[in-house]
């Protein structure tokens, strides 16, 4: 599959890499990026639409980016963090946990 029009450049991907390390990149791996690369935004992109569907509205916000993000692919941006939240049980849970611990 011999693309010329992909959403990054060869150049700038060539760039990229470059940053990191000076080796030889196969011309291959540029293209297998090029095509993860469009994926995944394509993916990013298809999700939060989805996403804004369902909340009822049709303009995507960039909240609604970063909520996919985070929530599909489990990455954050900058200073965010995600962390679980964990419910603690009710009182009602708690007595019939006790109950049935004394009833053994």
């Amino acid at each position: 599959m011999d693309r010329e029009n992909f959403f990054i450049p060869k150049q700038k991907m060539v760039d990229l890499f470059n940053r990191n390390n000076k080796e030889k990149i196969e011309k291959e791996v540029i293209q297998g990026m090029q095509m993860f690369s469009e994926k995944f935004v394509s993916d990013i992109l298809n999700r939060t639409i989805l996403f804004t569907k369902h909340r009822g509205s049709n303009i995507i916000t960039s909240e609604d980016i970063l909520f996919t993000v985070e929530k599909e692919f489990d990455y954050s941006f900058g200073g965010r963090f995600i962390k679980g939240s964990k419910s603690l049980p009710t009182d009602d849970h708690v007595e019939k946990m006790a109950e049935i611990s004394r009833q053994k």
